[in-house]
């Protein structure tokens, strides 16, 4: 038995030589009457949850029976009077036993609270009171007896790492399919809040083991609120932040054409700078071209779309575009005379080739004659009004087409399209 006595000294006294180059150590003392005990926690890189033969102590128990009793526990086989645990870069949990032989008030302190890393928090909670709190160095906490089982730890001593977040923009401008996620490793069971400025609350998540994704968040500024296992909450703020919007624009060098005058039309891509765009054009063709020509061959309105995109994210503009054979034809007022005006109309045009030719002047002469040429400008029909405003072209027997209708009077003309179905 003294030898074992003697290896426990040996052990505490190597430790506690080597105190300056120590971090991440705790020592706590419980103090009666005039006996005192004291047990140490610590974390280095390369020890186990289990016993460490060049880092753990056992615990050995007085035979004073007045003497009271601190100590750890890694199974019910090992009690420790130094407890060595692996690197702190979780939260850790260790129950603390407490054998107290006489009935009066003991006072517990933290004699040594090593250099801890510092994203390290520690809390206390004593199980037969129920008060948790955070320990200072030196301070002296009064602890009330209470007989009872060693089986029992009287209090949980959770050295807590911070909270792991790590954010993910939107993945286009305007989405909210922002991430944050949430790890505090060693912490089965904390809820997350995430709340706005102001407040409100996004999202909450509640008993998150580990770690925790949470998505579908808008770009933003937002407080992340974490409540652990053992109640403690802490805030933090984090920014959602997004890509620069795409935008897609063209414009277009008409937006109805006809087909006797020409079938292209052009396209002039205004968009913001992107990796890819694509053109349909609404007859089933497609162009990759930045500022395309497209030719079309039907008359029709036909819906222009061009989407620009970059990654996952796109946009789109549209345009209707009109394709006719035939401008329409226009009636024409032409030539002043003597401050008067005169002018030709025709009704109905087209028409099958039958229509009424109206003059509109004050000044007609009765020699105001007209003349009808085709397309090839051959003389096919002519005739005089005399003293009519208003006369019946018959084409009918002539071929379906064009026409010009030329009226002359007092020297001056004017012409018309006519168009026979």
């Amino acid at each position: 038995m003294k030898k074992l006595i003697i290896c426990t000294v040996v052990a505490v006294g190597t430790f506690f030589t080597v105190n300056s180059q120590i971090t991440n150590s705790l020592k706590i003392k419980i103090r009666g009457g005039e006996f005192a005990d004291e047990t140490i926690i610590r974390f280095k890189p390369d020890a186990t949850e289990g016993y460490d033969m060049q880092y753990d102590a056992y615990k050995l128990f007085g035979l004073n029976p007045d003497a009271p009793s601190l100590y750890t526990k890694a199974s019910e086989q090992y009690s420790f009077a130094i407890n060595s645990l692996p690197k702190l870069n979780r939260d850790y949990e260790v129950d603390v036993h407490l054998l107290l032989p006489i009935e009066t008030d003991y006072i517990i302190e933290f004699v040594e609270m090593l250099p801890f890393n510092n994203d390290v928090r520690i809390y206390i909670k004593d199980n037969f009171t129920g008060e948790a709190f955070v320990p200072d160095y030196n301070e002296k906490y009064i602890v009330p007896y209470a007989k009872g089982s060693t089986k029992s730890p009287r209090f949980n001593i959770t050295f807590s790492t911070d909270v792991q977040k790590r954010v993910s923009p939107t993945v286009c401008y305007g989405q909210a399919s922002g991430t944050i996620t949430v790890s505090d490793y060693g912490n089965h069971n904390f809820n997350a809040t995430i709340r706005t400025q102001s407040g409100g609350v996004v999202v909450s998540q509640a008993n998150i083991n580990e770690t925790e994704t949470i998505t579908g968040i808008a770009a933003g500024n937002y407080i992340l609120e974490t409540t652990s296992s053992y109640g403690y909450t802490e805030s933090f703020g984090f920014t959602i932040i997004q890509p620069p919007p795409i935008i897609a624009s063209f414009t277009a060098s008409a937006s109805i054409i006809y087909l006797s005058e020409t079938n292209e039309i052009s396209f002039y891509n205004n968009s913001s700078k992107t990796t890819g765009c694509q053109w349909n054009f609404g007859d089933e063709s497609i162009s990759n071209d930045i500022n395309p020509v497209h030719t079309y061959s039907d008359t029709g309105i036909y819906t222009v779309t061009l989407t620009m995109w970059e990654g996952k994210c796109s946009a789109i503009k549209t345009m209707n575009i009109t394709v006719k054979s035939e401008p329409p034809i226009q009636t024409t007022y032409v030539n002043e005379i003597n401050g008067n005006s005169f002018g030709l109309s025709v009704y109905p045009n087209p028409n099958n080739g039958v229509f009424q030719l109206k003059i509109k002047t004050e000044d007609a002469s009765p020699s105001l004659s007209m003349t009808v040429y085709n397309v090839l400008g051959e003389k096919i029909y002519q005739s005089s009004f005399y003293d009519l405003l208003s006369k019946v072209v018959d084409l009918s027997n002539h071929p379906k087409g064009i026409y010009l209708v030329s009226i002359e009077n007092k020297g001056l003309s004017e012409t018309l399209k006519v168009i026979v179905k």
